[in-house]
């Protein structure tokens, strides 16, 4: 069997060029590019009344902070993720 043959490993920077010029969505993983599904009405109304729920006990919660999605999170260095993941 012949080996595989080694896939190319993107920058952070060629990542990010190439998430604004796609139509998809994308995290990025260790110089890897992983397309990623989109949102559905379902999910968003969802997360709508879990962000709201989250507002009201805001006060009681302030080590907790959340983001809506869309937001690109970069959690360490060689990773970059959308915040609905």
């Amino acid at each position: 069997m012949a080996p595989r043959a080694a896939r190319h490993r993107y920058s952070y920077d060629e990542y990010l060029a190439y998430e604004r010029d796609s139509g998809m969505k994308h995290e990025y993983d260790g110089g890897e590019i992983i397309a990623i599904a989109g949102g559905s009405r379902r999910h968003n109304a969802l997360a709508s009344r879990i962000s709201t729920a989250l507002d009201i006990a805001g006060p009681r919660l302030r080590t907790c902070a959340h983001q809506s999605g869309g937001l690109r999170l970069r959690r360490a260095l060689e990773t970059s993720v959308d915040s609905d993941a």
